[in-house]
């Protein structure tokens, strides 16, 4: 079966599922997306990874040529598509729609990132058109920004490609963070994607501890998987591509790349793709088809009441729902509580961590040692010490306080989702979920016993979000800190004793050391919002969604008798014939 027939199998389900929506007046959820999936022509493959990991290196490797810029920003990062033509060329769609056409010149991306940034920043995606055989019969690959970002809009465009997507490769360096498993369980696992290739780069950075490093990254991916992972590869993607280029065959041969652009290759070449792909398009339209039924089987139940407790009911699940939203509000403030007392404490170790280092600046700058090359690079490895020590110390305490939020929320968002269901079993007198109904004292009655865990909150669930928390993405890089210290100092070392540049480097290390904790605030400031965010817009949607159901069977009640008994047994029968589709 070839990816058009799988697409207009999955186009004749929509229609008929469509169908049945519009004579009962739903709105079809997903819609937009189902439209873009089977309208593709292109089997899309997205390269997706952290920052850093060594995404756009990998694509360079993959086409043999140094093309995509690997130097990057954040904020320079935009999303790049790769397609196959014989007129190669490159198109910067810009934010205000305007296609801009440039003969292609593999020096192009990295000359216009390096020199005009303000140009840049209002470019929307690029688009890479190019003669490379790897990308004919309609393959694309797609470079995505980092999933660490901490720009919450860049990384929404990442995530919002994904369900896409009709393979992943996953790049990873060791060691693997929390975030970028949990990225991997809600975003590639979430979206019921087949296609997977797990991808351990820059191995040529682990050198004996290869074994062991590729051992804990295939073990952390394999124990948060759902299916046996058999395309896990280590590479080199640098090693390879300054091989090829140079035609060093022994660096070829070190960067084991070779085995995985093979094994890329074949697949994009064999039909094992398509039966994944058919896979996938089959449980992401299960989904759909279960949130209809669902919504169907509140009207039909809502139509079911009888008159004379049919207000106290609706009276009932509105009380519940308003409920449900003051809990949240409570769950939101009690987020912000977590993060100032976080921020407190890590402003307090910064602090400590900034004074420690000013001692040992003093003391190197008031040695005897003469040689001023020495004493740089003394204090270059003295304050990386410090930091790193600081690091090890905090960030594990760190981890634990976010890990605790996080799961104090996924309690009370699964609490929440449990009281939903019997808020709505009761309004209809039948069971949306059996498990509502069946279970009176459930393992998470148990736990939420605990004080701390007593709130509720509406499901993320509701809109497909997820709370990532990432201390990788939390703790600045070290060369924010000494890059703009030591590269100012190293120029005027010669020019200036040492007694001249002792106040100016524990100034300049001070001046620093402020903007790095402010990125540092910043970065824990956006997991603070994005968590609110998130929390307040699974709420706002399931009550909204609730709420307008509710209005409609109100309305419908309106009805004369033998009207709404139709309207029931429509709603029964499509439930009937979506079971069918």
């Amino acid at each position: 079966m070839s990816i058009l027939d799988i697409r207009k199998e999955l186009s004749s389900k929509i229609n008929k599922l469509e169908g049945i929506t519009k004579n009962l007046k739903l709105q079809l959820n997903d819609y937009g997306f189902l439209t873009r999936i089977i309208n593709k022509t292109t089997f899309d493959i997205a390269v997706v990874g952290e920052f850093t990991s060594g995404k756009s290196t990998l694509i360079n490797a993959l086409l043999g040529i140094d093309l995509l810029p690997t130097l990057l920003e954040p904020t320079t990062a935009r999303i790049t598509y790769i397609s196959y033509s014989e007129n190669a060329q490159i198109i910067l769609i810009m934010k205000n729609g305007i296609r801009k056409v440039h003969p292609f010149d593999s020096s192009f991306l990295k000359s216009l990132i390096a020199e005009n940034k303000p140009l840049v920043n209002e470019i929307d995606y690029i688009e890479v058109l190019i003669d490379i055989p790897l990308l004919k019969n309609s393959i694309r690959i797609i470079d995505t920004p980092g999933t660490n970002d901490t720009d919450e809009q860049r990384v929404a465009v990442t995530y919002g490609l994904l369900p896409e997507a009709d393979a992943v490769v996953y790049v990873t360096i060791h060691p693997v963070t929390s975030s970028n498993v949990e990225v991997y369980k809600e975003h590639i696992l979430g979206n019921k994607i087949k296609n997977i290739f797990f991808v351990l780069n820059k191995i040529d950075l682990l050198g004996d501890n290869l074994e062991l490093a590729a051992k804990d990254v295939s073990n952390w991916f394999r124990k948060n998987s759902t299916d046996e992972i058999n395309t896990f590869y280590t590479v080199s993607a640098i090693d390879y591509l300054e091989g090829t280029l140079e035609q060093d065959e022994k660096l070829v041969t070190m960067s084991k790349f070779k085995i995985f652009a093979d094994a890329l290759i074949k697949f994009i070449e064999s039909s094992e793709k398509f039966d994944n792909l058919k896979i996938q398009y089959e449980a992401v339209f299960q989904k759909i088809k279960l949130q209809i039924v669902e919504i169907i089987k509140l009207k039909a139940g809502g139509l079911s009441i009888p008159e004379e407790s049919f207000q106290q009911r609706k009276d009932d699940l509105k009380n519940d729902l308003k409920l449900f939203r003051e809990q949240t509000r409570e769950l939101e403030n009690q987020v912000e509580l977590d993060f100032d007392s976080l921020t407190y404490k890590v402003e307090e170790s910064l602090n400590t961590l900034l004074n420690d280092i000013l001692v040992i600046v003093n003391e190197i700058l008031s040695s005897d040692k003469r040689d001023v090359n020495l004493l740089i690079k003394d204090l270059e490895m003295e304050i990386k010490f410090k930091y790193e020590n600081w690091r090890e110390r905090n960030e594990p305490l760190i981890e634990k306080i976010l890990r605790s939020i996080h799961e104090e929320i996924s309690i009370r968002v699964m609490k929440s989702i449990q009281e939903v269901n019997v808020s709505l079993v009761k309004f209809t007198g039948t069971s949306l979920t059996s498990y509502a109904q069946q279970n009176t004292q459930t393992p998470l009655d148990s736990i939420m016993s605990d004080d701390m865990k007593s709130a509720t909150a509406s499901t993320v669930a509701v809109v497909g979000g997820m709370l990532i928390l990432s201390t990788f993405g939390l703790f600045t890089p070290l060369a924010f800190l000494l890059g703009p210290l030591f590269q100012n100092f190293r120029k005027k070392r010669l020019q200036q004793q040492r007694e001249q540049m002792k106040p100016q480097i524990i100034s300049s290390l001070q001046e620093n050391f402020q903007s790095f904790r402010r990125e540092m605030i910043k970065n824990i400031n956006v997991q603070k919002d994005l968590m609110e965010k998130q929390i307040d817009e699974a709420l706002t949607a399931q009550n909204e969604e609730i709420n307008k159901q509710i209005a409609e069977i109100e309305k419908e009640r309106q009805e004369q008798t033998s009207v709404i008994e139709q309207k029931i047994n429509e709603y029964k029968a499509a439930v009937e014939n979506i079971g069918k589709i």
